[in-house]
């Protein structure tokens, strides 16, 4: 049996899957962001934070190895672009969170890793409300990004190390309330 925990609102459940070893139950994961006054309430995050241009939150798990995670997206403007980032970081780091890991933007652009700067590879699409942001660290350290299914994940860079999810923002909008949910997180063997 294997455990994934799922959210729907602030309710947890734990969903158990039969015919798997119990040696491949890994752990219980918490799919809450480290609280942020203004900003997070359990695993919701809203862009109601007014500091400054850049900010972020990141998740109360710490992740080594492989998993997968998905974030829905509960609301967001109608011309997603560069303000919104979905991605990891490593764990340690108190600098800027757009050079201390790698993120998939809401307008489809991928970000180098450690740079900051935007790469070539494009997802096809923009987010939009009612997606559902999905984020892999295979086990081979490679990240994948996309949205809704899994079956259309675009390959990226490998980004190994202890890490956090990690959402970041830039305050352009102040009147337009954006929300993402954490909905799931899995350790993958």
């Amino acid at each position: 049996m294997i455990e994934k925990l799922t959210s729907s609102g602030t309710e947890n459940k734990i969903e158990e899957k039969e015919n798997e070893s119990q040696a491949s139950i890994k752990r219980c994961l918490n799919l809450n962001w480290i609280p942020r006054q203004g900003a997070t309430e359990d695993n919701l995050v809203s862009n109601t934070y007014q500091t400054g241009s850049y900010w972020c939150v990141k998740s109360e798990e710490i992740l080594d190895g492989a998993f997968i995670f998905k974030i829905l997206i509960e609301h967001i403007g109608d011309t997603p672009d560069w303000r919104h980032q979905a991605g990891i970081t490593i764990f340690d780091k108190e600098g800027k969170h757009y050079k201390d890991g790698c993120f998939f933007l809401s307008s489809g652009i991928f970000q180098v890793p450690f740079e900051g700067a935007n790469s070539s590879t494009l997802y096809p699409q923009k987010w939009k409300t009612g997606d559902e942001i999905l984020i892999k660290r295979d086990t081979d350290g490679y990240l994948w990004f996309g949205l809704n299914n899994e079956f259309d994940m675009v390959k990226h860079d490998k980004l190994e190390g202890t890490v956090r999810i990690t959402m970041g923002f830039q305050n352009i909008n102040f009147t337009l309330i954006e929300k993402f949910r954490m909905i799931n997180l899995e350790v993958l063997n």
